[in-house]
């Protein structure tokens, strides 16, 4: 069941022209998504987007304040919506996104468990900012995920890199010290204990910086696979601990076809202890300023 809305200014160019352009300035063009696990019937939470959007801010009303349907019948392609909404992080946009967006892909999609009940909700955003100044659009995210009542959730973010995948991986497979000459801003030191790197089972300690304070997170290698340049972490002990039941990171890098560079993956799979736990967006834009930083260090 996939549910996709498209925001795009009146005097847009044809999509294949669209492209193009995207292509061209393809450090523009970014794509991000959230899962969440939810309790209801996937084919109810479907139908409340397709056919009874007018319903949500009442479900929801912190974060959607109103919508109307313009124009087009219920769950048919070129229905028109407008959507009044806050979003959170102490950021509002007035139900304006081409200010900053040349294109805005939103696609949901909602899949029933195989043996339980409840389903899983995928948010995915494509887009292109209008200049570099315009923040990528984490902040979507947090409002997708306010809109649940699961403390069990998912965020993704795609970095685009221009150093090779391999070197890029081994950063954090191999040379995980060096991150912190990288990204200063954002990690202050890493030590490794009782393991060898690249190792399941090898513990990591990260000294790092969120929201301006100094933070420490215990990992433990929980996967490695450099056929795929992908590592899997899982924390167990530091500040996250406090707010997190589970929390798992996993990053990929994938190489692009025919080019230098590749896509660097930062995914984040978690469960809050309770409701008054923050969804962990800002954690997400942090590592996304890391990978920046590292790709910097590395292809520079």
């Amino acid at each position: 069941m996939i549910y996709s809305l498209t925001s795009t200014p009146r005097d847009a160019k044809h999509p294949s022209e669209k492209m193009v352009q995207a292509t061209m300035q393809s450090y523009m063009v970014g794509e991000i998504e959230t899962s969440i696990e939810i309790k209801a019937p996937a084919q109810k939470y479907y139908h409340m987007l397709t056919g009874k959007p007018k319903d949500l801010p009442e479900a929801s009303p912190d974060n959607l304040q109103r919508c109307d349907v313009l124009e087009g019948e219920p769950g048919k392609v070129g229905r028109i919506l407008s959507w009044n909404y806050n979003l959170i992080v102490a950021r509002v946009i007035g139900g304006d996104l081409m200010k900053e967006f040349k294109n805005f892909f939103l696609t949901i999609q909602a899949t029933p468990k195989q043996r339980e009940p409840g389903s899983v909700v995928k948010c995915h955003l494509r887009y292109e900012r209008i200049d570099k100044r315009v923040a990528d659009p984490e902040d979507i995210l947090v409002l997708f995920a306010m809109m649940k009542s699961s403390l069990q959730g998912e965020v993704e973010a795609d970095v685009e890199i221009k150093a090779p995948a391999t070197e890029f991986f081994h950063m954090f497979a191999a040379r995980p010290q060096d991150v912190s000459k990288a990204s200063p801003e954002n990690v202050q030191g890493c030590n490794v204990q009782g393991g060898e790197m690249g190792r399941v089972g090898t513990l990591i300690t990260w000294n790092y910086v969120l929201d301006g304070k100094p933070k420490v997170a215990t990992e433990r290698i929980e996967a490695v696979d450099p056929k795929k340049n992908m590592i899997k972490l899982k924390v167990i002990e530091g500040d996250l601990t406090k707010d997190f039941k589970n929390f798992i990171v996993t990053i990929q890098v994938t190489p692009k076809q025919g080019g230098p560079g590749g896509v660097a993956k930062l995914n984040i799979a978690y469960e809050r202890i309770d409701e008054n736990v923050a969804h962990p967006e800002t954690l997400l834009q942090t590592g996304v300023k890391m990978f920046k930083d590292i790709d910097e260090m590395l292809s520079g």
